[in-house]
């Protein structure tokens, strides 16, 4: 651990009592998480950058409103 100073952080970060419960891990499991997945709004989000539709900060300001929604129509009102 001494000749690599993020392995420390790493270790916290995975060792942990309970495992991966999820996408939305290591918060609670929740539906607009598993939504945003359903959709597959993050892999859109890289298509549409990929393929030179839109530029990356278009594509994350889209996939921010597309997630934001989903979570709206989930009752998970946003700030």
């Amino acid at each position: 651990m001494a000749a690599e100073p993020n392995l420390a952080t790493i270790k916290k970060a995975v060792d942990v009592t309970d495992p991966f419960i999820g996408q939305s891990w290591p918060a609670n499991p929740n539906a607009g998480v598993d939504a945003i997945r359903a959709q597959g709004v993050l892999e859109q989000s890289v298509g549409n950058v990929i393929s030179g539709r839109m530029s990356p900060a278009d594509a994350v300001k889209d996939a921010h409103q597309k997630m934001r929604d989903l979570f709206e129509e989930g009752g998970m009102m946003q700030p």
